[in-house]
């Protein structure tokens, strides 16, 4: 069956293309923005310029074919998200440039910079590292991203607006750690304040904004020259900061004495010919005329008119650019999936030899310059025969083809918003490019924009009643696909439909009648159910099953299987029949039917007595087959045994031998438990269980290095030794990571009670602030008391709140609960009833039910009687905003 050409551009494309403006001359080696702009601040007052700098700052970057992503008025989460997202974008590419944005307030604290976000409540200087970003943790991110150019502005420089504020900290503080590769970009120096504007932008962005619009400055130019512009303009009251690690050259608007970043002319004709005899160019116009109006459905399944091709021929042969390009591309799509691809590379090395005058084609506005250089560009599987693939120049094209009409651009670029992949994903914006298509005509982009309202996505809710308008459309028009779509939204219904069985049979009929055998799984599932006005029929559903298993869709066989080991209507359930359909499917290849058929024997059925013995042979079959979920079937049912098999814990060692010699450190573990404890043929052998436990461990095990530990403290096969288990212990602490912070907390619950190991609450607190600094709540919680009762150090109850505090923000209910008693007594913190409420009332909703519950509802309860009204509200408001957040 030949593959489907247009999916497979549709997803080289959503896979990993960025969107930009950029034209097909300019380097793209990827841009990508983060703009945040704060400034309409809960119980701060509203600051004037943020939201329009954010807004302004993020059209300048768009316009120099950044992708960007802008945040304004942001909370916490929203910030953090989009960090993070902002990270895995620069690491696509190591010369992707990174440019971060920021207006709003920040403050500096320890020598760190925090960004505070628009619903922030910090209540005191020690919020700072739980309530806001820190300005560090950005840079770090986006040093990790490991690309070539990040610029970081922060136009931040304000006053601090809490009461808390400490006299003379103004401003932000000087750069910390700078990553190499990196501008940083303070509105004022370190310690200043920078001045609002006057008008709709800040000091600092109105001048950025003006450089960004100079073609051909360098990039640190750019930053100098704003500089100098701001001190002008506030008489020397606003000097702004540049921090540089940056030792490369980069142009944000294009080269010196070249073209600047941006779109092309909107329209003109085809340059990129010689004269062409009066035939020739009336052929071509004539083929060319074709071509746009060719039905996507058909290309899409690989469907070229020859007659096309003769009409470019004649100018290809005379040398043609264009009409070679689009003979090499018709080649392609109707020798895609083929073996032989002569003719489509022919034509499309000649056509990579006229580039400059194809770009410049494209370049002038020709819509079938724009499309070809498009599709030219994604022919990724012939890189390395001498077409030369680019997904940002593709997508470049195409979205100048998209804008000027071109509907399978449309669809593309659709596609690429709706599975958001190297951009925001937005199923709102998929819908526009879709519906655009979608308006000319076009089949294949109103059974997608239909599918699209069927599922819905970001910024479009799902909408039955029009994903039915436009699916009937498709189908109306022969799209089979369609018509399997329509009929699988009657069967599951939807927000405006009901469902309809007799519909969704009818339409799912009608494109299994069609040729698409897809619809067939859809029809016998619809059978399987059944639904309103349809009853289940489990026959005929093992019928379609059948039909569909013998035109070559292999994952029938497996449902056939599955149906007639759970019968149904019409259906006795028969596991023998079964186990012969399962054998079918695995004699073809398929891996998952092999290990079903061992499952069946192991388990037995209707018609099928269990087969222990059966069942290994074919997870041996299976795993020989390259199937890695049968190995451990296979390990398990040798350690158990069953029917006809004899449990043999030694041919599992045997099995787990296989992996370990090569270096599987699982396996290696596996043996050391099953030499420890031993079992059926297979006697205790401590000194082979330390063997494979010091093996794992030796390449880095946390795991293996606790359990040996765990033998000498025990004695369990070798001489008692607590020295020696501990140190073993340690190491597993010590070992960073999840594993790490697991075995810290371990080690630190056997020192503080003196489990198995001399009871020490200092080692207990030490290894406790191990696990605590790697953010394990339990761990911080019990630190927390450790402070409060004074065990292990002198009593603090100021540290005992901050450990509460770290554990309570993560959900810990005796953290929370501690923390209320502390806030309503005033120990180590300031008393405060609202704070006091709050966390006595999280507490007591995230206890289970039982004695602590009900302690902490009484407590609160008491602390609302000491409250005035309005800061029980505020307390309850509090509470409602941190339980939103932990959605």
């Amino acid at each position: 069956m030949k593959k489907n050409i247009f999916l497979a551009l549709v997803l080289f494309l959503s896979a990993s293309l960025t969107l930009s403006a950029q034209s097909a001359g300019q380097d793209a080696a990827g841009r990508f923005a983060l703009v945040v702009g704060n400034g309409d601040y809960a119980g701060l007052g509203k600051l004037k310029n943020p939201e329009a700098d954010a807004r302004d700052i993020a059209a300048a970057l768009e316009k120099l074919a950044f992708s960007v992503e802008m945040l304004v008025d942001a909370d916490l989460p929203s910030m953090e998200d989009a960090v993070v997202r902002f990270g895995g974008r620069l690491s696509t590419s190591k010369n992707a440039v990174g440019f971060f944005f920021y207006a709003g307030h920040g403050i500096q604290s320890g020598g760190a910079n925090y960004l505070i976000p628009a619903d922030a409540r910090i209540p005191s200087e020690a919020y700072l590292r739980t309530k806001s970003l820190s300005a560090q943790s950005v840079l770090e991110t986006m040093q990790a991203a490991g690309n070539g150019l990040n610029i970081v502005v922060l136009d931040a420089c304000r006053d601090n607006p809490f009461s808390w504020a400490r006299s003379g900290a103004r401003g932000l503080s000087v750069v910390g750690a700078q990553p190499p590769g990196s501008i940083i970009v303070y509105a004022t120096s370190a310690g200043s304040v920078a001045l609002d504007g006057t008008g709709r932008n800040g000091v600092f962005t109105a001048e950025l904004l003006k450089q960004l619009s100079v073609p051909g400055s360098e990039v640190k130019e750019i930053f100098t020259r704003t500089g100098a512009a701001v001190q002008t303009a506030s008489g020397w009251r606003q000097v702004p900061a540049i921090y540089s690690q940056f030792f490369g050259t980069a142009y944000l608007s294009g080269v010196p004495g070249g073209r600047a970043a941006g779109r092309t002319g909107e329209a003109g004709s085809s340059a990129a010919a010689p004269l062409l005899s009066p035939k020739a160019l009336a052929d071509y116009r004539r083929g060319m005329e074709n071509v746009r109006a060719m039905d996507l459905g058909g290309l899409n399944r690989g469907k070229v008119d020859s007659s096309l091709l003769k009409l470019l021929l004649p100018a290809a042969d005379e040398g043609h650019a264009l009409a070679r390009l689009w003979i090499g591309i018709l080649n392609y799509f109707h020798e895609y999936g083929t073996e032989d691809q002569t003719e489509s590379l022919r034509w499309l090395r000649l056509a990579a030899e006229q580039l400059p005058d194809l770009r410049r084609t494209a370049e002038s506005g020709d819509l079938d310059a724009r499309m070809g250089l498009a599709l030219f560009y994604l022919m990724e599987e012939l890189a390395d025969k001498g077409i030369p693939a680019s997904r940002e120049e593709a997508l470049s094209w195409c979205r100048l083809a998209a804008e000027q009409g071109h509907p399978l651009a449309q669809i593309i670029l659709g596609s690429t918003y709706e599975a958001g992949r190297g951009v925001e994903r937005s199923a709102a914006e998929a819908a526009k490019w879709y519906r655009r298509a979608a308006e000319k005509g076009e089949a294949e982009a109103m059974g997608l924009l239909g599918s699209l309202y069927r599922s819905g996505g970001p910024g479009l809710d799902p909408d039955a009643a029009e994903a039915v308008k436009w699916l009937r459309r498709a189908a109306d028009k022969g799209d089979a696909s369609a018509m399997a779509s329509l009929g699988a939204l009657y069967a599951e219904g939807g927000p405006g439909l009901a469902k309809n069985g007799r519909e969704a049979e009818k339409w799912l009929r009608k494109a299994l009648d069609a040729g698409y055998i897809y619809a067939a799984y859809n029809l016998a599932r619809l059978y399987r159910e059944g639904g309103p006005g349809l009853s289940a029929d489990a026959k005929k559903a093992a019928e379609l099953y059948r039909t569909a298993a013998d035109k070559g869709e292999g994952y029938a066989l497996v449902s056939l299987a599955e149906l007639y080991l759970s019968g149904g209507p019409g259906l006795k359930a028969d596991a023998k029949k079964a186990a012969a359909v399962y054998r079918e499917a695995a004699d073809k290849g398929d891996e998952e039917a092999a290990s079903a058929l061992a499952r069946l024997y192991l388990e037995g059925g209707p018609g099928l007595p269990a087969d222990a013995k059966k069942a290994a042979e074919l997870f041996q079959a299976a795993l020989e087959e390259g199937d890695e979920d049968a190995f451990y079937s296979l390990v398990q049912l040798y350690i158990d045994g069953g029917p006809g098999l004899p449990a043999d814990a030694r041919k599992a060692a045997e099995l787990y031998r296989r992996k370990a010699d090569v270096g599987d450190v699982n396996a290696m573990l596996e043996l050391g438990r099953l030499y420890l404890y031993g079992g059926p043929a297979l006697p205790k052998n401590a000194a082979e269980a330390e063997n494979w436990y010091t093996k794992a461990a030796g390449l880095g095990s946390a795991h293996a290095k606790w359990a040996v530990g765990m033998m000498y403290i025990e004695g369990n096969g070798v001489a008692k030794d607590s020295a020696k288990g501990i140190s073993w212990c340690v190491k597993a602490a010590e070992s960073g990571g999840r594993d790490g912070t697991h075995y810290a907390y371990s080690l630190a619950l056997d020192y503080y009670h003196g489990d198995g190991i001399p009871q020490n609450h200092e080692e207990a607190l030490r290894w406790y602030r191990e696990a605590a600094h790697e953010g394990a709540s339990d761990a911080q919680s019990q630190l927390g008391w450790m402070y409060y009762a004074g065990e292990g150090t002198r009593p603090n109850h100021a540290e005992a709140a901050r450990w509460w505090r770290m554990a309570a923000d993560q959900g810990h209910p005796w953290a929370q609960y501690n923390l209320g008693l502390l806030y309503l007594n005033g120990e180590g913190v300031g008393q405060d009833f609202v704070f006091a409420h709050l966390w006595l009332n999280l507490a007591a909703s995230r206890y289970d039910p039982g004695e602590n519950r009900d302690e902490a509802a009484r407590d609160r309860d008491d602390v609302a009687l000491k409250m005035t009204p309005g800061q029980l509200a505020e307390a309850q408001k509090l509470a409602r905003e941190w339980q939103e957040k932990q959605r």
